[in-house]
């Protein structure tokens, strides 16, 4: 999740992967706009990264031991600084819900340099 500030209602992008397998990219324009998604024909990932070049966020997914696949992008603007996390949500105020994130990294790419 990239947010544009701790902000209850504020501007964000995130990356999902819901209990039934669902995988969306979710966001939310402007200061208490509501939530939109994209949802994308992809069941069972296990890696859903979120990248931001400019004003846009890809995100990417991949099954365990598969390759990045590239599913959308989407045109946000966020000012810097952002804040990033990662969220687990059960959209239910009576449940808990648990998750093990692993292998988790935050990479700042200099806008002059490419990945490798």
């Amino acid at each position: 999740m990239a947010r544009q500030s701790l902000d209850s209602g504020a501007s964000y992008v995130d990356t999902v992967v819901h209990g039934s397998g669902l995988t969306e990219l979710q966001l939310r324009e402007t200061l208490g706009d509501l939530t939109h998604t994209v949802r994308f024909p992809v069941d069972g990932s296990v890696r859903i990264p979120l990248e931001r070049k400019g004003g846009w966020f890809t995100m990417y997914a991949a099954g365990d031991g598969q390759p990045l696949q590239e599913l959308g992008a989407y045109a946000l603007k966020l000012a810097n600084p952002v804040y990033l996390a990662m969220a687990v949500c059960s959209h239910n105020a009576t449940s808990i819900e648990t998750a093990v994130f692993s292998d988790v990294s935050f990479q700042e790419i200099p806008p002059n340099r490419t990945k490798k």
